[in-house]
């Protein structure tokens, strides 16, 4: 006998006295601390490898496999931890998440050679992308719809923000004392990030302020009412918000991981120069992204729908991309910085607002589910593209390789727009 799903709860926050709305934003901080660390541990590998590759003999063939091994555990890991943080909820989950993918990022610093590059790229795969699922669960059951894309786009610019520090920090530490020293360090903040969350999510912090209990234990967790994999699926909106990841991180991803190699061989930046603005610019660049693409389309909810808002600031991503595209093919640095900020920039406006999508267009019950899916898809459309990353690269095709990490986002923005129409009816979704 089949159990109707009631309808979402979540629209507006269960409290909204000014301790809770304190309590919420301090969370908010911390989400932003904790995705800065995220991306500053998966950053790290992207500025040491240039060292890596004479110490190693690593070819850039070799280099995409070790980046494969990220995304294969990232793949799988993403859904899996969407539907984690749907059971346990975002404080625990992500807790031990972060915990997991800290270790994962200190252990690079043992590795001897492409093998256990490999390994720790995949144990650092398994832990990193529960943040994601975990952030857009907290935003839904604690924010009402105008603010949600704003939360996100705080605790999303840690992202850039990570990718803002690592040049420079991983420069120094390598330069200062040893690329080993590097993963070491970077490891160790993630563990100390660890103990503010739990200090900061201890109960009777939460009572002081107000905020009732919302995260249930696993035990009641599996009693209550909860779609199957299979209902879900049939759901359009689930698969618009999966096509728009398919369509987009393949050429976040680029930017990530293959910049600093890009501006090393091909534009000839020294590391310093790298680490002070040739992968620093872009990074702060993106970080405005995530909280001008949130801010924007909060506003844009007065007039329109929430989903509408969050697809009109993607289209704008859109709009950019001929520049961005044109752009990379200019003689001057400069120009091409601009036009790699650009993109970061246009990237990250468009993910917040389509990370923040499954709480406009999901029930609560399901959201970190889809959440986690979309990155899954995201992440496996990144393989095969990395793949043509590394071959293009081998045979100094760079602007190939900027040609289509423009042209996914018009393809992308089409199949949100015609997939993700409106709130799917909650009333519809039954569980067996």
């Amino acid at each position: 006998m089949s159990t109707p799903i009631t309808p979402d709860a979540a629209l507006e926050p269960a409290q909204d006295t000014p301790a809770a709305r304190r309590w919420r934003w301090r969370i908010v901080f911390m989400l932003l601390l904790v995705s800065t660390i995220n991306y500053l541990d998966r950053g790290t590998l992207a500025v040491v490898i240039p060292r890596l590759r004479g110490l190693f003999h690593i070819s850039d063939a070799q280099y995409a496999s070790v980046v494969q091994s990220f995304f294969y555990a990232y793949a799988a890991m993403y859904a899996l931890s969407g539907w984690i943080m749907d059971r346990l909820g975002p404080r625990l989950g992500l807790g031990l998440s972060a915990a997991w993918w800290s270790f994962a990022a200190a252990g690079n610093g043992l590795v001897q050679g492409i093998l256990g590059l490999r390994v720790f790229q995949f144990l650092l795969g398994i832990g990193e992308p529960a943040m994601f699922p975990a952030a857009l669960k907290f935003a839904q059951e604690r924010f009402p719809p105008r603010q949600r894309a704003l939360a996100m786009g705080v605790f999303n610019a840690g992202t850039s923000l990570g990718g803002t520090l690592a040049p420079p920090l991983v420069v120094f530490l390598m330069l200062r004392y040893s690329w080993r020293i590097a993963f070491f360090s970077v490891g160790m903040v993630g563990l100390l990030w660890v103990c503010g969350w739990w200090w900061v999510n201890r109960a009777g912090a939460m009572t002081r302020a107000g905020v009732r209990e919302i995260e249930r234990s696993p035990e009641a967790a599996s009693n209550a009412p909860r779609p199957g994999w299979g209902a879900m699926m049939r759901h359009p909106q689930v698969w618009g918000v999966l096509a728009g990841r398919a369509c987009s991180d393949p050429a976040w991803y680029f930017y990530l991981f293959w910049l600093p190699t890009y501006l090393y061989k091909v534009r000839h930046f020294s590391l310093v120069a790298i680490g002070a603005y040739g992968a620093l610019v872009p990074a702060l660049a993106s970080a405005v992204g995530n909280v001008a693409g949130g801010w924007l389309s909060g506003v844009l909810t007065r007039f329109v729908s929430p989903i509408q808002a969050r697809k009109l600031v993607m289209l704008i991503t859109v709009a950019a991309m001929p520049l961005i595209y044109f752009g990379t093919h200019s003689a001057s640095n400069t120009v091409v910085i601009a036009a790699i900020s650009l993109a970061t920039w246009m990237h990250q406006s468009w993910s917040v607002n389509l990370q923040t999508l499954p709480a406009d267009s999901c029930p609560a019950a399901v959201s970190g589910r889809v959440a986690g899916l979309s990155g899954t898809a995201g992440t496996l459309a990144s393989i095969p593209f990395t793949t043509f990353i590394g071959w293009a690269a081998s045979q100094h095709h760079y602007n190939w390789i900027f040609l289509a990490a423009t042209s996914i986002y018009p393809i992308g923005w089409i199949l949100v727009s015609i997939l993700v129409r409106k709130r799917w009816d909650d009333a519809s979704l039954t569980v067996a």
